[in-house]
């Protein structure tokens, strides 16, 4: 079974001095990071307490594809909104996918410096194997998709 939602969710912060190298310009290994603290707050904020949800149920979330395209730089104390959105939820994967699901908004510069997307599978974490998402996840994705 497969369910899409164009609805977006959107965090801001400041860019730290730890993402940066001596130059002050953000590593581009860290448009994941900032992808993945989107992702945890989006949990959060559906009611699942981030990733501890995940890891009190015995569950995993690995990456099992991932993809940015770099725009523009980052720079520290920019302040930048991360967008997720969820394109396609399936039989055991959350896929953060369809065109670019992922955009780091510098809104310093007002730029748009990267995008992106994620495919996340839901695993046993005891078994290492993929697991249909439990009703429960899908519940409050899609009573957040239907939020005004």
């Amino acid at each position: 079974m497969s369910r899409s939602t164009q609805k977006t969710f959107k965090i801001r912060f400041f860019v730290d001095f730890v993402d940066a190298d001596p130059g002050g310009v953000v590593h581009f290994s860290n448009y994941f990071r900032f992808f993945e603290r989107a992702e945890q707050e989006f949990y959060r904020s559906i009611g699942l307490g981030g990733f501890s949800w995940f890891i009190q149920n015995n569950y995993g979330l690995p990456r099992v594809k991932v993809s940015c395209t770099y725009k523009s730089p980052l720079r520290v104390d920019d302040e930048i909104e991360v967008e997720l959105k969820i394109e396609k939820i399936g039989r055991t994967s959350i896929h953060y996918s369809f065109h670019y699901s992922f955009t780091i908004h510098n809104l310093t510069t007002q730029k748009i410096c990267g995008t992106g997307e994620v495919t996340v599978v839901l695993v046993d974490l005891k078994k290492w194997q993929p697991l249909g998402i439990p009703d429960t996840i899908i519940k409050k994705i899609e009573t957040w998709s239907k939020r005004v």
